[in-house]
């Protein structure tokens, strides 16, 4: 892209200026990069050539075209470049540059947030400012926002009631992960260059700023309009905020994680309307909503086939063992290539290796559960290449042919299974298969209206729970259950929670309120009552077990990000759809710990202390729900006052 889109130019005022695409930067700041194009270090080198100023915060690329290269420290250790360590960054931006911070975020008592990054961008009469909390188990309340812009014509910014302004209501959409941030740290360290655009950094970084100059209006007097947008819903609301000499000064709230996106227009913009004020509120008391609650299951339960007898040809059958680990040892006993992330591709070895894919031996696997109540209705198997296969169950043949769409992903195949072919106490599966190079050992999966308890790696079928309480589903005979949960929490049971936070205090704003856990919250408001509750229960037939569902629907809300919570009436009752992933139905199931900073194949194969021979789940469920009670926040004046 810089090789297409990028040149070194000259401003209208004479300075270099660095292009890329619409994008004009007047400095550039090179971060966490371990290897450089070429042409984008010669790009740097014409820019710094021209009087354009690049920085090396922390150690310079040693890798020019992934080849090792002292060409960048070279570049810098020249005089063309500075070069420095993060914490000095913004001294020396000073020191050298003469660039100086254009945003900062304070906390209550004055001090700099590092963990606040920003992004400011300039374009034709306003001021685009991201902020965004880089922790993700910690918010931060009554954080002072400081942004340099220029002074306009008088004007005050738009005023008006609602936009209730909770914890997390700007959040756009991403966001913070594990790695460093390509935005500037706005916490008094790092700066932003604005005039079109700020400095862009070439890898993980800042954006630098030249500072305004320009005369005080005086304290508290306002040219330019604050707005707060999210960007999710596309609200905007006005920001109160005063100016202090060359700087625009609000307050802010963040959540873990959570981000900001103010956005200043020039006095001498004419408004396009007039905006709802932003209301920061905080939380002043809650109230748990009590279980247990009906549910319905989005679709059918699952139980994990993943543990097996095996054998090779007609030899000796040999211990229970994980599915993957018995791809691992057949292969190796018959010298064929063991599946990672390394192995050469099949389609590959057929076209050029000349590999056949006959050669190999029959595996036969016997896989073993108990069934304490035999599950009604529909029953299915899900395999992977079903027609490779040869499958039994108690000794009856499943006719492979009989298969009724896919479950997932097209790749699983659903079989029908007679459900008359179960038996209480003991059973077996029979599966055999040729094991060639070509061929991909997986897990099997049952499918039904059945609960399932797991006693160490033995399986057992058995009924769905009438009811679910709030906490992890595993123990509840979801262990393995990926889709969603939709739970029901009664009118009564809100109108409980609610009459008890009014109690404290009869004003405020409720929310609907969640630990975290799940992939994603959908919460909508559901007129209901005592006696449509009473009746959820399980479906004649063997469905899955649903919610008596009556009276209108509110709009969805859906949620994925910290605060989990929602506004809600407190006068209807509430179905939580609970999104769970995938981790528990395709592992890794018996990995530890359980959670790791990344995944791949290694970790579906662990050993020793990283491994579990009983399943590692990854807790799942309706998490800490409760109703909470927001009041408006007391903002402190800029002095902290």
């Amino acid at each position: 892209m810089m090789s297409r889109l990028a040149c070194v130019e000259t401003g209208e005022d004479g300075t270099p200026r660095l292009r890329v695409g619409r994008a004009v930067y007047r400095a550039v700041l090179v971060s966490g990069m371990t290897t450089i194009r070429s042409d984008t270090l010669h790009l740097l080198e014409r820019f710094a050539a021209a009087g354009g100023r690049v920085v090396f915060a922390g150690e310079a690329p040693g890798y020019v075209d992934a080849l090792p290269s002292e060409a960048c420290a070279g570049f810098a250790d020249g005089g063309q470049a500075i070069l420095c360590e993060p914490a000095q960054l913004p001294s020396r931006l000073r020191e050298r540059a003469g660039i100086g911070a254009i945003v900062s975020a304070q906390g209550a008592g004055g001090e700099p947030l590092p963990g606040i990054h920003a992004q400011v961008r300039r374009t034709e009469g306003r001021t685009i400012a991201v902020l965004m909390n880089m922790d993700r188990e910690n918010g931060l309340r009554d954080v002072t926002i400081r942004l340099r812009v220029p002074v306009g014509g008088a004007r005050t910014s738009g005023s008006g009631t609602g936009g209730a302004w909770a914890d997390g209501a700007w959040a756009s959409g991403s966001r913070a992960n594990d790695s460093e941030s390509n935005n500037a740290e706005a916490g008094g360290s790092r700066a932003n260059d604005s005039e079109t655009n700020d400095a862009e950094a070439t890898g993980a970084g800042a954006n630098g700023a030249r500072g305004n100059d320009a005369d005080a209006t005086g304290a508290g007097a306002i040219d330019a309009a604050v707005e707060a947008w999210n960007c999710l819903t596309g609200e905007r609301f006005a920001v109160d905020a005063v100016r202090e000499g060359a700087e625009l000064v609000w307050t802010t709230d963040f959540p873990p994680s959570g981000e900001r996106v103010f956005v200043v227009t020039d006095g001498q913009v004419v408004p396009e309307e007039s905006l709802p004020a932003a209301v920061r509120l905080a939380d002043a008391a809650e109230a748990p909503l009590q279980g247990p609650f009906a549910y319905a299951l989005e679709e059918p339960n699952v139980c994990v086939l993943d543990r097996a007898e095996w054998r090779l040809d007609e030899g000796d059958w040999r211990p229970a063992e994980e599915v993957l680990r018995i791809d691992v040892a057949a292969r190796r006993e018959l010298g064929l290539p063991l599946r990672a992330g390394d192995m050469i591709q099949p389609w590959y070895r057929r076209k050029y290796l000349a590999e056949s894919s006959e050669s190999g031996a029959r595996l036969s696997l016997r896989f073993a559960f108990e069934v304490e109540v035999l599950p009604q209705g529909e029953l299915y198997l899900a395999a992977e290449r079903p027609d490779l296969l040869k499958i039994e169950l108690n000794g009856v043949a499943i006719d492979i042919s009989a298969t009724a769409g896919w479950w997932i992903d097209p790749c699983f195949v659903k079989l029908r299974i007679a459900p008359e072919r179960l038996r209480q106490g003991g059973n077996l599966l029979e599966v055999s298969a040729d094991l060639h190079a070509d061929y991909d050992l997986e897990n099997l999966y049952l499918l039904g209206s059945f609960g399932v308890v797991l006693n160490g790696t033995q399986p057992t079928l058995t009924r769905l729970p009438e009811r679910l309480e709030a906490g992890d589903v595993a123990a509840q005979g979801l262990p393995f259950y990926g889709g969603s949960i939709a739970y029901r929490i009664s009118r009564e049971e809100v109108a409980r929670a609610s009459a008890k936070l009014r109690e404290a205090d009869a004003g405020g704003e409720l929310y609907a309120a969640f630990g975290e856990g799940a992939a994603a919250i959908v919460v909508r408001e559901v007129e209901t009552d005592a006696e449509a509750e009473a009746k959820a229960d399980a479906v004649a037939g063997g469905e899955t077990q649903t919610a008596a569902r009556s009276g209108a629907h509110a709009a969805a809300q859906t949620v994925v990000w910290h605060p989990y919570e929602v506004p809600v009436s407190g006068e209807d009752g509430l179905e939580v759809k609970w999104m769970l992933t995938r981790r528990n139905t395709f592992g890794p199931l018996h990995q530890l710990p359980v959670l790791t900073p990344y995944y791949a194949p290694g970790n579906w194969l662990t050993e020793g202390e990283a491994y579990s021979e009983a399943y590692a789940l990854v807790p799942g469920g309706l998490a800490e729900p409760c109703l909470r009670l927001k009041l408006p926040a007391q903002s402190r004046s800029p002095d902290g006052a």
